[in-house]
């Protein structure tokens, strides 16, 4: 054949794979000018439609430089091994063989009690050092991986000439593949198979562990319908820490896939995330739905290969789903022809959930498996996805979809509302009869719907909208009567309704910060104007609209502005409480007030008139709180009430937290508790949910400074779980995503009090991630910068503690994050006392280290902002602990270098004397704690008073001796 044949023949057979099979025969019709080229390429079609994809899905290995370990070859075919004895097992069969190793089937046999166990041994002839480091990494893997879809680790063990094997638990089932094409499972039953495979992955994840070779192959279904995930062979451990550490970077020299299930990265040689598992997930899900690999029908040569993996987007497996249902596959395995309702089950959402999955950026598929997994089971439920565009249509439909009947009369309603709604501003002009109806319209929608969805999970956008037309159409109507109080007062309610949505502090909000500002700074010229007219309950919203802009100006760390505002609404409600006696409205408002301003003067250097009694001030203002909602409470059966007055025992433990009287602030907490659950709705409301949530959260701080880690753990936990139910009802909700983040931290950060690092870090991770990102949303929140400088700290701790000098960069990180906040609001006292914290620890770090002179400048960097806190703040507790901790550090270093032979009599007198002045200035200011803690109120490790007892003693003895 020349050379330009066969060119011929190439290219009209590519063109030929890339078609269906019932389309080719047409196309080499019109493609082949005669017979014979025909039945050339018509062979070749026939040979490849022949092949089995089996070589897809077997890993490709390139193991470079394999050279084999003297005398350790056993060199034994594979049924040399039956009969054989490896410890307590006796092998009886062969089970298969993979890529660098054989599985045989054995069973206990030292007559302690029968099990059949699989033995994986490594190949014979393979047995280099590269490959039984990868060996021991997998056994290494499976020690540490307990889950019910995941085969177990039994034992290990070496033969007699070194070579390594384990016996794990014996699955006996079929490839999920398989195993659901067998029962022809319906779409939903293999949904929740294969969530029971992400569980496993995710568990795994959990552990930072990544498989890096799912594929069905390696997913077993038990005849109980239980999946098993199998060989981890050539996972990777992300752990810095993990005892893995020693085969690690030999593994790096493996180049281990299946092409079928690799990702881009791996095809590519990309350093390997948990990202790489998604993707391997959403192939092998894409299969489940489709019975079809996503690059089946490509070219076999490798370069074909990669470039479908890396460039070529997957068809959506709905239309794959469709053309399977014209014909019967034919090959290996006679597979059920797809029904028609099948694809049309996978058309939208699943087209989506397996789309992202397998997204070639691996920044741009899921953050984690548990997210694909919620996707999948949102869908199930019937609940909007985030793969999906979340607009109001999708919305709205997932809603109908979950209360058909319930729903519609509602919808004919809210139609026939906006039908009129619209024809009547066309008209309005022309029409002034119609001007009531208009308003009446707008009215319906901001207040009557707006308010009675404002409650249901996953209403955020939806009501976002809804204020945001009304809030048009009643502008609109203002210009045309601006002299109608009543008009400006509903358009006023209208912008502060919109206000809440947009990010109103501790409700369902989208993190528009300043959106909300400029909606509550409208609302205010109009309520000002309206107040001057002395209605009361125009001076009532006057003073609740003050209250709600200082609660965002403190979220983003405007705080003189924020606490300038509370004064202020304190102010107006006062006069207005003591002008309209006994009116509930104006007395919640009056208590409200009470909290906000005792809250603020807990984190501004302006909270009292008179330094160094802002306790006093702060607490009398929560008790007056508590005073007046138990009057309310004691006249009326409102259960908002009675909310009311949970949240000012929530606000009292709280401050006894900041004080260090953990024993209060829990016993406070649990009154709290008592009275949300005797109020809860019986629909556990998302309002009760984050209510309890931050109970909990707090409560887990008050046990955790009083040392009791389990407790702290338990109550983080609970209250990671209330939130993480929140966020997923609502995925538009700013908040609640917030709430998920500061629990994981919290989770986290406990964890790593029981010595537990890697759950530790992997929680850790979470909050931040989330942080991170919500910072690029919402970058005027500086709360939200606090609580990724605080991961961030946490982070470097862990890893601190674990002598891993990447803690070095955290610690870098948590500190620019704090001294940026710092200059962005320089009179919030809580940002420099988190920063002085961070500093005092970092000098631990470096000292420990050895980096004697760096550690000195962050405890002189701490002390110069601990010295300048408290002379304004006198009362902040958290500033002593940490002001004592640098001034420690300082000791300890000061003392190391008196103690060195190298200095002189006169050098080292002069360093004992000061290093004993810098342990007595630490023992001074740790007196002043008045109640102490085994934790800071702000999640810092206080230090203990014997070593500065220890330190003087120390300097004492050595002066003594001068």
């Amino acid at each position: 054949m020349t050379p330009e044949r066969w060119k011929e023949i190439k290219e009209i057979l590519s063109r030929a794979l890339e078609l269906n099979r019932d389309q080719r025969p047409a196309y080499l019709d019109a493609a082949c000018g005669d017979p014979t080229l025909r039945r050339e390429v018509s062979a070749l079609l026939v040979a490849e439609e022949s092949v089995a994809d089996d070589f897809l899905h077997v890993p490709d290995i390139n193991v470079p430089d394999m050279v084999a370990l003297p005398d350790t070859n056993e060199a034994q075919p594979h049924d040399a091994m039956i009969g054989r004895r490896l410890g307590s097992y006796q092998i009886t069969a062969l089970i298969g063989a993979g890529g660098m190793g054989e599985v045989y089937r054995a069973f206990r046999a030292d007559d302690q009690y029968r099990k059949q166990v699989a033995i994986k041994l490594v190949r014979a002839g393979l047995d280099s050092r590269l490959v039984i480091g990868r060996f021991k990494n997998e056994r290494q893997i499976l020690a540490s991986l307990d889950h019910p879809n995941i085969a177990r680790l039994y034992d290990g063990g070496t033969t007699e000439t070194g070579v390594p094997y384990f016996a794990m638990e014996l699955i006996e089932g079929q490839n999920i593949a398989e195993y659901c094409n067998r029962l022809a499972l319906r779409v939903k039953e293999r949904l929740t198979l294969f969530l029971d495979v992400c569980a496993a992955v995710e568990f795994a994840h959990q552990r930072l562990i990544v498989h890096r070779d799912i594929k069905p192959a390696n997913i077993l279904v038990t005849a109980e319908g239980i999946p098993k995930l199998l060989d981890f062979g050539v996972a990777k451990i992300l752990s810095p820490d993990a005892a893995s550490g020693e085969f690690e970077p030999t593994l790096t020299l493996f180049r281990v896939l299946t092409p079928a299930y690799a990702s881009p990265e791996q095809i590519r040689g990309e350093p390997i995330t948990t990202a790489s598992d998604v993707y391997s997930l959403g192939v092998v899900l894409y299969e489940l739905l489709t019975q079809r690999n996503p690059f089946r029908s490509l070219s076999r040569t490798p370069e074909d290969i990669s470039r479908a993996v890396c460039d070529v987007e997957p068809a959506k497996p709905s239309v794959v789903a469709q053309q399977n249902a014209s014909y019967e596959t034919t090959g290996k395995l006679q597979r059920k022809t797809l029904p028609e309702k099948t694809y049309k089950n996978l058309k939208g959402d699943l087209d989506d959930i397996v789309l992202m999955a397998l997204r070639k950026d691996p920044g741009r598929r899921y953050a984690s498996v548990e997210q694909l997994a919620t996707d999948i089971r949102r869908h199930l439920q019937h609940l909007p996805i985030i793969a999906r565009k979340d607009t109001l249509v999708y919305r709205t439909g997932k809603f109908v979809h979950r209360h058909t009947a319930g729903i519609a009369a509602t919808v004919i309603v809210i139609l026939a509302l906006l039908a009129g709604l619209a024809t009547t501003l066309a008209e309005k002009r022309r029409a002034d009869r119609r001007f009531n109806d208009v308003r009446k319209l707008a009215n319906s929608l901001v207040f009557d719907i707006h308010d009675s969805i404002k409650d249901l999970p996953g209403a955020t956008h939806a009501r976002q909208v809804l204020a945001e037309k009304a809030s048009q159409y009643l502008d609109d109507l203002a210009k045309e009567s601006s002299n109608d109080p009543s008009l400006q007062r509903e358009l006023a309610q209208a912008y502060e309704r919109l206000a809440k949505v947009q990010g109103k502090i501790g409700e369902a909000n989208q993190g528009d910060t300043a959106g909300a500002l400029q909606s509550y700074g409208k609302a205010r010229a109009i309520e000002s104007v309206l107040a001057a007219r002395g209605e009361a309950q125009d001076r009532l919203r006057y003073a609740q609209n003050f209250r709600s802009i200082a609660e965002i100006q403190w979220a983003i760390s405007d705080s003189a502005n924020a606490l300038k505002n509370a004064q202020q609404s304190l102010a107006l409600s006062q006069a207005l409480s003591a002008k309209v006696a006994n009116n509930q409205d104006v007395l919640r408002e009056l208590s409200a007030d009470y909290v906000l301003a005792a809250d603020l003067m807990t984190t501004t250097f302006s909270g009292a008139d008179v330094p160094g009694k802002a306790n006093e001030l702060i607490e009398d203002y929560y008790r007056r709180a508590l005073e007046i909602d138990e009057k309310l409470v004691s006249s009326s059966s409102d259960p908002t009430l009675r909310r009311d007055l949970a949240v000012d025992e929530f606000y009292i433990g709280r401050h006894f937290t900041d004080q260090g009287r953990s024993q209060e602030a829990v016993a406070t907490f649990n009154k709290a508790v008592a009275i949300i659950q005797t109020t809860a709705k019986p629909d556990n409301s998302p309002k009760f949910q984050r209510d309890l949530a931050a109970i909990r959260d707090n409560m887990g701080d008050a046990f955790l400074m009083g040392g009791d880690a389990v407790q702290a753990l338990a109550n983080y936990q609970e209250s990671l779980r209330l939130v993480a139910s929140n966020a997923a009802a609502d995925p538009a909700d700013y908040d609640a995503h917030l709430l998920v983040g500061e629990a994981e931290l919290h989770v986290g950060h406990a964890i790593g009090k029981t010595g537990n690092s890697n759950d530790a870090l992997g929680h850790l991770r979470a909050g931040t991630l989330i942080f991170s990102q919500a910072a690029t949303k919402d970058p005027l929140n500086q709360s939200v910068q606090r609580d990724l400088a605080i991961g961030n700290f946490w982070i470097a701790r862990i890893l601190a503690a674990g002598k891993d000098f990447a803690a070095a960069e955290y610690f870098n990180k948590a500190t620019a994050i704090q001294k940026e906040a710092m200059r962005a609001d320089p009179s919030d006292l809580d940002t420099q006392v988190i920063l002085a914290g961070i500093l005092a620890a970092n000098g631990d770090f470096l000292k420990t280290h050895g980096r004697t002179a760096a550690a000195e400048d962050k405890y002189h960097e701490a002390v110069e902002l601990g010295e300048r806190l408290l002379s304004k703040a006198p009362d902040k507790a958290e500033m002593l602990y940490i002001l004592a901790h640098a001034y420690l550090g300082l000791g300890q270093i000061q003392s190391s270098k008196a103690g060195t032979r190298s200095a002189g009599r006169e050098e080292q007198l002069s360093g004992w004397n000061q290093a004993k002045t810098l342990f007595q200035h630490s023992a001074a200011v740790y007196r002043q704690i008045r109640y102490h803690a085994v934790v800071t109120p702000s999640g810092f490790d206080a230090i203990n008073e014997k070593d500065i007892e220890s330190g003087i003693s120390r300097c004492e003895a050595a002066l003594s001796t001068h």
